[in-house]
């Protein structure tokens, strides 16, 4: 219990002077800068990346990031190719493709990322003598 609410203690104490920095940053406070669109990202960012272990959240990020630049990237050309949903598709597109992303983690791969990095690394200490 008492290691529980130091933890508890410690990611509010770093989460409060992560808030005040942006604060400070912005030169606002404010509810706006919140939405529930930003929450489904970070939940897909620890689904993705495997909760539990700080290199899991770090390779979501870079993983959710990449999978925006190039949904972005693509968002004209499928445009091009359905000219009746190119006005729209560049804002449903990153969405679009990012829930397919979380169902197929969770389905195939629910520890995340992660996991499967510990799985290579097993396998490269074993290199000569690998299943």
């Amino acid at each position: 219990m008492a290691y529980k609410t130091l933890s508890f203690f410690v990611g509010c104490f770093f989460t409060g002077i992560g808030g005040w920095l942006w604060f400070i940053y912005i030169g606002v406070a404010s509810v706006d800068h919140y939405t529930l669109l930003e929450s489904i990202w970070f939940l897909a960012i620890l689904v993705i990346g495997g909760i539990g272990s700080v290199l899991g959240t770090i390779m979501g990020v870079v993983f959710v990031e990449i999978l925006k630049e190039v949904t972005v990237l693509l968002g004209p050309v499928v445009g091009d190719a359905i000219p009746a949903i190119r006005d729209t598709i560049g804002t449903a597109l990153p969405l679009l493709v990012l829930g397919g992303v979380v169902l197929a983690f969770l389905i195939y791969e629910p520890r995340g990322l992660v996991h499967r990095w510990e799985i290579v690394k097993r396998s490269y200490r074993l290199w000569p003598y690998s299943r």
